[in-house]
């Protein structure tokens, strides 16, 4: 089998794990019910289950007190029992299709918003505000240390009540512990403070209330930054002696590693890459962890496709590739690698509308899959073959949109599908692979054909009238310049036609102060080869500058 580095089962402490890809924590915002894992949210992660991921890590920053803020973005909350029949629901949900679940747990301190409902007065070590979230947060008093200590070791004894498979114990984002890690927000010199032992203290004893709760039959890890990537902040060779320290103490059953602190803004656009950064831009530090520690290691960042996760595994970097937002566009990933099917794979391209949602507390979706997180609403990620009457499609347009379609339209059993272009086959915007395909599956290319109006009957879509097209020369892009040849009109019949034309130009956030040309077509007018526009320094091309190509009359 290709990839076969994937599929090698894995054991994580007590667990047999049967392929090397996660889904590691994220915040969902689907914690809609006062913290509690709803209907919505049980049925996002099982079908990642049921795409055959190994492991789900679920509930990024799930909080075990109520003085670390939840509500404003409904991550989940651990702090009472009524969460245990809603972990069982999830639990039972994952392994009748042989996933593993686990979740991580936090006291998030500083790093939360001053309106948080339920508490007005964040923590941190030593009062040390946090620059993104700018909350103002008390000096955390010794006797509340202790208490969030408990608060730590009970979150996980409800996750194992719930029927969770382990529990993740998150110092990676500039959450309670990593602030007591880090000599920019741990000032203090009492027994919390001051030496490498005082600041790792906080973490050693909330690791040993877990792991007294929970026994040794439970999975405990451990999620890290590999380097904060402050001048005053924890190195990478810091980060690597404290993955040791914690190791060394035979209480963790992985470690995971991110790349980058998380405490500011450009640190934060680190953590979850977007579509300008290079594939897993921070291998090489949860590398460095992995050669100091005798844990399994699991990363993920901007691991997209399954020749990176491969080449990553059989390069053995890390023990467990986390796949995230490659699951969030495509939660059948894994099913499509062992199906022969890669092509069918909806790519996450580091859009990141995602996380963007996330971080204004709304839920989490997806730009490249409309089923994501509406499972409960009974959207299918899969979609059947029609066992009804089979239809006739015309597809207007050549781009890569137009290409999803005709394909999507085949394989879901049309009788005849059409796609209609104005311009030659050589203009098609479409990626060249993807046309190729959309041939050999059978969809006819009717190139130099216009669409010029429908044709109906009794308020349904009969079919499309096109005219036919000569090239007359080319233009100063290189593409066909045409004309329409009289007397050439003739109908394509269809049942439905789909228009991939491209956008109408929303200029909404534009003001004529801007200084951006505007043609009297309503698109921006920019320089064909460079894209830049009349206010230097700002570009604009695709249907900010083309808008709509073809015009259909009805």
């Amino acid at each position: 089998m290709a990839f076969e580095a994937m599929f090698a089962p894995i054991q994580i402490g007590k667990l047999t794990i049967r392929n090397r890809v996660l889904s590691t924590a994220h915040a969902e915002v689907y914690a809609t019910d006062g913290g509690m894992t709803t209907d919505r949210y049980v049925k996002y992660y099982e079908e990642k289950a049921k795409g055959g991921i190994g492991l789900a890590i679920c509930g990024g920053s799930s909080v075990v007190a109520i003085d670390s803020p939840q509500e404003w973005w409904s991550s989940v909350n651990l702090s009472t029992d009524r969460i245990i029949p809603h972990f069982q629901n999830l639990a039972d949900a994952m392994h009748k299709h042989g996933a593993k679940i686990m979740i991580q747990i936090t006291h998030m301190g500083r790093r939360s918003r001053w309106d948080g409902f339920n508490w007005p007065t964040l923590m941190s070590p030593s009062g040390v505000r946090e620059p993104v979230h700018r909350a103002t947060c008390k000096t955390i008093e010794p006797e509340e240390i202790w208490r969030v200590i408990g608060n730590y070791a009970q979150a996980a004894r409800r996750a194992k009540a719930g029927g969770l498979d382990g529990v993740e114990l998150s110092a990676v984002h500039q959450h309670m512990i990593d602030q007591f890690w880090s000599p920019r927000v741990n000032k203090r010199t009492d027994e919390w403070g001051g030496t490498f032992e005082g600041r790792m203290k906080f973490g050693l004893e909330v690791l040993k209330a877990v792991r007294a709760e929970v026994g040794d039959d439970f999975c405990v890890g451990m999620r890290i930054c590999g380097d904060e990537f402050h001048p005053d902040g924890l190195s990478h060779e810091d980060m690597k002696q404290i993955a040791k320290y914690y190791d060394d103490t035979g209480m963790l059953d992985f470690i995971g590693v991110v790349g980058s602190g998380c405490d500011t803004h450009n640190t934060l656009a680190n953590v979850i890459p977007n579509m300008s950064y290079p594939p897993e831009p921070f291998l090489h530090l949860a590398a460095g962890i992995k050669e100091v520690v005798k844990a399994p290691v699991l990363h993920a960042q901007n691991i997209k496709d399954p020749n990176q996760a491969t080449r990553i595994l059989e390069g053995g970097y890390v023990d467990m590739v986390g796949m995230t937002r490659a699951h969030i566009a495509d939660p059948h990933l894994i099913a499509k690698i062992k199906m022969g099917q890669v092509d069918q794979i909806k790519q996450c391209v580091g859009a990141n509308y995602c996380i963007d949602r996330q971080y204004q507390g709304l839920d989490v979706l997806c730009i490249q899959n409309a089923a994501t997180s509406r499972e409960y609403m009974g959207v299918p990620h899969i979609i059947e073959k029609t066992t009804g009457v089979k239809r006739k499609v015309v597809v207007v347009g050549a781009g890569n949109v137009a290409m999803d379609c005709v394909r999507s339209a085949v394989r879901l059993g049309a009788s005849k599908v059409h796609l209609v272009y104005r311009r030659t086959r050589d203009d098609m915007p479409a990626d060249h692979e993807e046309i190729e395909a959309a041939e050999k599956e059978g969809v006819v290319f009717h190139c130099l054909n216009n669409p010029s109006r429908l044709i109906c009957e009794n308020g349904r879509v009969t079919g499309v009238e096109v005219v036919e097209m000569r090239q007359t020369g080319t233009d100063s892009r290189g593409r066909s310049q045409i004309e329409s040849i009289p007397g050439s009109e003739r109908v394509v019949a269809c049942d439905y036609l789909i228009a991939a034309i491209g956008q109408q130009v929303d200029r909404g956030t534009l003001s004529p102060d801007d200084g951006i040309t505007i043609n009297r077509y309503g698109c921006i007018e920019a320089d064909p080869d460079t894209l830049e526009t009349s206010r230097t320094g700002v570009f604009a091309g695709g249907d900010c500058v083309l808008g709509p190509l073809t015009l259909i009359h009805a």
